[in-house]
């Protein structure tokens, strides 16, 4: 909405906002590592490097999700906007299909949940 109404790039807004972005995610990994030291966490939960693969693996499809935004936008296949609507797309497919999360019941909720924050922001 602020791109519309100044008058301002969306892919440029994008694109400004990453910095900042990787600054405060990095922030946060270092404050949690920081907590869970402090806290006494995950000192020996016994998964080691091969716990981790297997987490990986598990999460690949959602690990795409970046990827084919990203790459979506800078390779020019399209705009923010339209990657967004991708995103969302790709999530409901990998959610519903791949991860069997979101059943057919669900859909009503998200979908109604979904109107309800556009709402609050469009109006």
């Amino acid at each position: 909405l602020y791109g519309v109404a100044a008058e301002v790039s969306i892919g440029e807004l994008f694109i400004a906002g990453f910095g900042p972005g990787i600054l405060i995610s990095g922030a946060l990994m270092v404050f949690v590592w920081i907590y869970c030291k402090w806290k006494g966490w995950g000192k020996n939960d016994g998964d080691g490097r091969l716990g981790f693969w297997t987490a990986t693996r598990k999460a690949a499809w959602a690990l795409l999700m970046p990827v084919i935004i990203l790459g979506g936008i800078y390779g020019g296949v399209f705009t923010p906007t339209e990657a967004s609507a991708v995103a969302v797309l790709y999530a409901l497919i990998v959610g519903m299909l791949i991860y069997r999360e979101i059943g057919l019941q669900d859909l009503a909720a998200v979908l109604r949940k979904s109107v309800i924050s556009s709402a609050v922001i469009m109006f």
